[in-house]
């Protein structure tokens, strides 16, 4: 039993090098089911070095988590957003489903400061903008370990769809 007097969010970033994704593995699935499956050392799963068992900066990063902990992911390009964008399209679950309530997406929004033109030469001061977070959500609510596979999108900065991919990375649950 976790010693723990409350629950603790667990965020996993997910970071995709959707350019050597598109070099090498093209042309991608057209539809989420079936995906194409990733190859390669084109995804790296970030966590706190506390939440990690092992994968840490890899496709098959295994986290840990007690009971009751949200494990949250988002998705970014390694082109930052540039030229193309990632989004999870779902999280099926392939092993120890019962350890994890359904996975939900969420999108938020909130003003973000950024640092102008000419910072910090020019001036000290941050503006703001208006962002948009999407992230997708689950809870720890059993012990054991799951497997999961990530759907994920990926389109072009007109918006337009390049493909679907997937891979299965791991959770390991104490209660």
């Amino acid at each position: 039993m976790s010693n723990k007097s409350t629950f603790e969010i667990i965020d996993i970033l997910t970071v995709l090098d959707i350019e050597t994704i598109l070099q090498n593995q093209s042309p991608l699935s057209n539809t989420p089911y079936p995906a194409t499956g990733l190859q390669g050392n084109v995804v790296y799963m970030l966590t706190a070095d506390k939440n990690a068992i092992s994968g840490q900066g890899k496709s098959e990063l295994n986290i840990k988590a007690d009971g009751g902990d949200v494990i949250r992911w988002r998705t970014v390009s390694v082109s930052d957003e540039s030229d193309y964008k990632a989004y999870i399209y779902a999280i099926n679950y392939s092993e120890g489903a019962d350890l994890l309530s359904g996975a939900t997406p969420f999108s938020t929004n909130f003003d973000e400061p950024y640092p102008p033109q000419g910072w910090p030469k020019s001036t000290n001061e941050l503006k703001d903008e208006n962002r948009a977070d999407f992230f997708w959500q689950t809870t720890a609510v059993g012990e054991g370990k799951a497997t999961y596979q990530l759907i994920v999108a990926i389109y072009d900065r007109k918006k337009n769809l390049k493909g679907y991919v997937t891979w299965d990375p791991y959770i390991t649950i104490s209660n």
